[in-house]
């Protein structure tokens, strides 16, 4: 019995260790987006910039701007500048805009969401709604009654008794 005790308990170490863990170096995260969520501005912007917390070191960008009438809008290729990621933009006029966007970083975590602005005096900003690529609880409550079950399962095969043996 004792063995078995003990194996449980590394198990849930194990798992606890897991959970509890965080690496040294953490990802940088977006400070902040130019142009701001839900601006108007008289003239267009000459770029989309996304500021980061640290240097990003970015595997995959993608950022696409639409017009109001979802037509996406012709830029160029967004380039790392220092703790920025800078997508210069061409041949926008007056009117609404949404910017998505989408950046896988080295370390495999990803950045993503959307903000609107409007160019001209006419055009009526968009609705404020910036928006982020967030993690869904659910998956994680399930990932931890995925552990639970195996711990569970792990105990009880450990339990176990060969056929034939006797106390």
């Amino acid at each position: 019995m004792n063995r078995v005790k003990a194996l449980a308990v590394l198990a849930v170490t194990v798992v606890l260790a897991l959970f509890l863990w965080r690496p040294a170096h953490t990802s940088p995260r977006l400070s902040s987006v130019s142009p701001a969520d839900g601006v108007r501005l008289d003239d267009p912007p000459a770029e989309v910039v996304l500021t980061f917390s640290g240097r990003p070191e970015t595997s995959l960008v993608h950022i696409v701007v639409t017009g109001a009438d979802g037509t996406t809008m012709p830029q160029q290729q967004p380039r790392v500048s220092g703790d920025r990621i800078v997508a210069p933009l061409t041949a926008i006029g007056a009117g609404a805009y949404r910017v998505a966007y989408h950046v896988e970083l080295s370390d495999g975590s990803q950045i993503a969401g959307d903000i609107g602005f409007a160019v001209g005096a006419g055009a009526a900003a968009p609705a404020a709604g910036h928006a982020h690529l967030s993690k869904d609880p659910l998956s994680l409550v399930l990932v931890v009654l995925d552990v639970v079950l195996a711990v569970v399962l792990v105990v009880v095969m450990l339990r176990r008794r060969p056929a034939g043996r006797s106390r």
